[in-house]
């Protein structure tokens, strides 16, 4: 628990001021974030894989950068990448469907929140901190009131440790806590956006780590990576966060 601790204090150090400051700190953590996704993905399965198909699926994530930032090209993007998959799917026995649906899985996922997370900066760069209120609040009761209290299993197949003590707890906390935040604070926001942010992601978030455990368990692995000590690796600490990312982009579209 204490190397828990160091390193996530050690990491709020560094990503709040390069969040906050945005511009090419963001686009040098959104790079981290999209390569380091990939790598953790593809060390799964792809041990076996042709070497061309491993370095053209990094290309392809490095590509999806620059498509989160020009969001217009995004279905262009898609199309090229279904092709490249199937392509390599037809061609090469040793690349299943499992293995391809859950690199297009992945794919959009980190594409869609970056691009989330740029429209963000566009309207109130608070909003991605809003974002990450709801959900790492949300995260931190629920691990602290399953503990004390928790003596129900929420889904022990996917995660055994999860209570529905603690996920009722970290979603009341991570519900009010987020708001009080986005209603003080952040100016780029209406209202109906702030109650139906702060009422989905607590809960969309949970379901997005239930989401990547459930990966984890089908490879029998604990953690995508060890890039953190005490938390694993990119995706370790980042899978909830991207399912809110999608939430927020969401409402972004509907209601501003």
């Amino acid at each position: 628990m204490k190397q828990r601790w160091i390193t996530a204090i050690a990491l709020l150090a560094i990503l709040i001021p390069s969040l906050y400051a945005g511009g090419i700190f963001f686009k040098v953590i959104a790079t981290i974030f999209v390569i380091g996704g990939c790598y953790e993905i593809l060390r799964l399965f792809a041990d076996k894989w042709p070497k061309w198909t491993i370095v053209s699926i990094y290309l392809i994530f490095i590509a999806s950068l620059a498509v989160a930032f020009n969001f217009k090209y995004f279905i262009l993007f898609e199309c090229v990448v279904i092709l490249f998959l199937f392509f390599i799917l037809v061609i090469y026995q040793e690349v299943s469907f499992e293995y391809i649906g859950l690199i297009f899985m992945i794919l959009n996922i980190v594409t869609l929140t970056v691009a989330s997370f740029d429209r963000m900066y566009s309207i109130d760069r608070l909003l991605l901190f809003y974002t990450c209120v709801a959900n790492y609040v949300t995260d931190t009761f629920a691990l602290f009131i399953g503990k004390a209290f928790g003596k129900h299993k929420l889904n022990p197949r996917i995660s055994p440790n999860k209570t529905i003590e603690g996920t009722l707890g970290g979603y009341v906390f991570g519900a009010v806590i987020s708001f009080l935040f986005g209603y003080f604070f952040v100016k780029g926001a209406t209202l109906p956006l702030l109650i139906a942010g702060s009422i989905l992601m607590p809960a969309v978030g949970q379901v997005g780590d239930l989401a990547f455990s459930a990966i984890k368990r089908h490879f029998n692995i604990k953690d995508f990576g060890n890039i953190f000590p005490g938390h694993g690796g990119i995706l370790d600490r980042v899978d909830s966060l991207t399912f809110n990312s999608l939430v927020m982009f969401s409402l972004m579209i509907i209601l501003l």
